[in-house]
């Protein structure tokens, strides 16, 4: 796949949604301790998917 494609960043728009959905449905089903443990989990792997997604380019 060319590196310059928009369809390089389509795994990453998805999961930018499904991590909202996710905290969001953490808040309401789980309750308030488990909705921030589920944003700093996701949190954690938005970072490292964006620094791969970076490093991806070079």
């Amino acid at each position: 796949m060319n590196g310059d494609s928009d369809i390089a960043y389509i795994p990453a728009i998805v999961g930018f949604f499904v991590a909202i959905l996710a905290i969001v449905a953490a808040f309401f089903l789980i309750g308030p301790v488990a909705g921030i443990i589920v944003v700093v989990v996701v949190l954690a792997i938005a970072v490292f998917l964006g620094y791969r997604l970076l490093d991806q380019n070079d």
